[in-house]
């Protein structure tokens, strides 16, 4: 991979979503970076200045993804933000988009085009 290459990180305590989204980019030109929880993603962030996006589950133990896209957006302000959550909550949609800057909202489960 070229020093272009976009990196991708994915934050879920899902494995089995983590799996199904790196399958989903296998043949793109990203490279994917995973997190199991929101404290693990801001480690990665620390380490890592080349992430250009950003999807982040909404409820996990620890930090939500909203309040993870909120310290990940003072981190790498650059980088794309998304939300991807299979739960319907407006107040958790408004704070990862008004405070973590994020620029979709995705609903598990989503359609891989």
């Amino acid at each position: 991979m070229s020093d272009s290459t976009i990196h991708v990180l994915f934050v879920d305590d899902e494995k089995s979503i983590l799996n199904a989204l790196q399958r989903l980019l296998m043949e793109e030109d990203y490279e994917v970076i995973t997190a199991n929880s929101g404290e693990e993603g801001l480690e990665i962030l620390r380490e890592e200045e080349r992430i250009g996006l950003i999807v982040s589950d909404q409820r996990m133990p620890g930090l939500s993804g909203a309040q993870f896209l909120e310290q990940a957006k003072e981190m790498a302000p650059e980088a794309l933000r998304i939300m991807l959550t299979g739960y319907a909550d407006i107040n958790a949609t408004i704070d990862a988009i008004n405070k973590g800057g994020a620029c979709r909202y995705i609903s598990k489960p989503w359609d891989d085009q």
